[in-house]
C-alpha cells in the first residue's frame, strides 16, 4: 500500500481505543444515563416545571422593578411638592423686604431713631401661606408658615442686627421643608 517514492515513510497503525468495560449497574454509568435522560426530557418537555430557585429569581426581579417604579413615582411627587414650597417662599421674600423697608422708614422718622415696638405700628402685611411677627427685644422679623403652606409652624427668621435669614423647622422629617438655599 505504501508506494516507494524514494523516501521511506512509515505508516502509523490505527490502534483501537482501549475502553474499560463498565458494569451496567455501576453508579457512574447510572448517573451518566440519568443526566442524559434529564437533559433529553428538559429540552423536549414544554410543560417543564419551574424550579424553586428560578421562581425566587423571577420574584426578585419583579420586586426590584416595582421598587424602582414606585420609588421614581414618589420622587416625582416629592419634587413637585418641593417646587411648590420653593415658589411660596420666593413669593414671601418681597413681603419680608417690604417689612424691613417699613421698619427702616419708621426708624428714620422716629424722633429718637428707635425701632417700632410691634408690627402693628407699620401696617398689615398679608400673605396666604405666612403670618408675620416682629420682636423688638430680639430685633428679628419672623415669617411663620400656615396650613396653606402645607405644614404649619416653620419659621423664616430675619435678624435685623446681623442681616441674615435663618430657617427654624421644628419637624424636619415631615415634608414640605424650607431649604436655606431658597433664601437670599
Amino acid at each position: 500500500m505504501v508506494e516507494n517514492t524514494g523516501n521511506q515513510t512509515i505508516e502509523t497503525p490505527v490502534v483501537p481505543e482501549n475502553k474499560k468495560p463498565q458494569e451496567s449497574g455501576s453508579p457512574a454509568s447510572l448517573r451518566d444515563k440519568t443526566v442524559k435522560a434529564k437533559a433529553m426530557v428538559d429540552d423536549r418537555d414544554p410543560s417543564r416545571k419551574v424550579s424553586l430557585v428560578e421562581l425566587i429569581m423571577i420574584l426578585m426581579l419583579v420586586g426590584l422593578v416595582l421598587v424602582f417604579i414606585f420609588g421614581m413615582q414618589q420622587m416625582k411627587i416629592d419634587k413637585e411638592k418641593e417646587l411648590i414650597a420653593q415658589h411660596k417662599v420666593e413669593e414671601v421674600i418681597p413681603v419680608f423686604e417690604q417689612i424691613l423697608k417699613s421698619i427702616d422708614n419708621y426708624r428714620k422718622q422716629d424722633a429718637f431713631g428707635d425701632y417700632p415696638m410691634s408690627l402693628d405700628e407699620l401696617g398689615t402685611f398679608e400673605s396666604e401661606s405666612f403670618t408675620f411677627d416682629y420682636s423688638y427685644e430680639e430685633m428679628i422679623v419672623k415669617g411663620i408658615t400656615t396650613e396653606a403652606f402645607g405644614k404649619k409652624g416653620i419659621e423664616i427668621i430675619y435678624s435685623i442686627t446681623n442681616q441674615v435669614y435663618e430657617v427654624d423647622d421644628p419637624n424636619t422629617k415631615e415634608k414640605p421643608t424650607i431649604k436655606d438655599e431658597w433664601l437670599p
